[in-house]
């Protein structure tokens, strides 16, 4: 011990201040010779110091260690009657207890276990993309009902006239739907300035063989009627659409959130000086 002497130097003086800083804690991580009951220390080793034991979660009896059961009681698990655990630091690492701030971090509760070594990224998550996918139809015979269609035939017909009048001779056209019968009568023309008149019944039957033709151009135009009909066709009933993976692997692997680090480790003092709670 340094005695404070005025014919000792002031180099003595500074030496003696080292020794007595070198007594002191080495700091929060290192594990003291004279520890308080609760303190958790690293080291270099697989085991730990006289008066620690490991921080892995093991449980140990109540009676063999009532001053650390008296500070830590059930936090890490245990019976509380005859067992408690101690923490398990084993791949894992302590962080400060309450709300972070700057930027805002989750709340973090006193023994409580938070975080994994990988997480799986949900659809939320990822990025907007496309698949491609392929489409196998089922086809199945579905009756097609086509209604039906009014018609709207017409004929026209340009009967040529001759007469000894002098002059041009002009002609009408005749226009008669299927079936019908025209009159000649109905079918004016003009020779000059005279109206011509003509008699007969004109049908749209074909004449007989041999019959005598009069030369006349006859247009048939519009459509014919047409019947309901119902007629079978192969048509799309169902199927089946396959999504096809997006260029990666069909099962990716979670994605690692664990930060470099080196094992070593975790011990907590089962015995010393009992803390004060202020």
């Amino acid at each position: 011990m340094c005695m404070k002497n005025p014919a000792f130097s002031r180099r003595y003086t500074l030496a003696c201040a080292l020794a007595a800083m070198g007594t002191l804690p080495l700091g929060a991580s290192a594990c003291s010779s004279e520890p308080t009951v609760g303190d958790v220390c690293i080291v270099a080793m697989n085991w730990c110091p006289r008066m620690y034991v490991p921080a892995d979660g093991s449980l140990l009896p109540i009676s063999q260690y009532q001053g650390l059961f008296s500070l830590i009681v059930t936090s890490y698990g245990g019976d509380g009657r005859t067992t408690f655990a101690v923490p398990d630091l084993r791949g894992r690492a302590p962080v400060g207890t309450g709300t972070g701030a700057n930027p805002a971090l989750p709340t973090v509760t006193f023994a409580q276990k938070l975080g994994q070594p990988a997480a799986a990224l949900s659809p939320a998550q990822l990025p907007l993309h496309s698949h491609g996918a392929t489409f196998v139809p089922t086809l199945a015979d579905t009756p097609l009902i086509i209604p039906a269609q009014p018609g709207n035939l017409s004929v026209k017909a340009n009967l040529p006239v001759a007469a000894s009048a002098t002059g041009a001779l002009g002609g009408t056209t005749v226009a008669l739907g299927g079936g019908q019968n025209g009159y000649l009568s109905a079918i004016k023309g003009a020779s000059g300035v005279d109206d011509v008149t003509f008699t007969g019944p004109y049908t749209t039957q074909d004449p007989g063989t041999g019959s005598a033709l009069l030369p006349a151009r006859v247009e048939v135009s519009g459509s014919p009627a047409l019947a309901a009909t119902t007629v079978q066709v192969k048509a799309v009933n169902g199927g089946a659409v396959t999504v096809l993976p997006g260029g990666g692997v069909t099962t990716p692997a979670p994605l690692p959130t664990q930060a470099p680090s080196l094992g070593m480790t975790y011990c907590i003092a089962a015995q010393g000086l009992y803390p004060e709670r202020p």
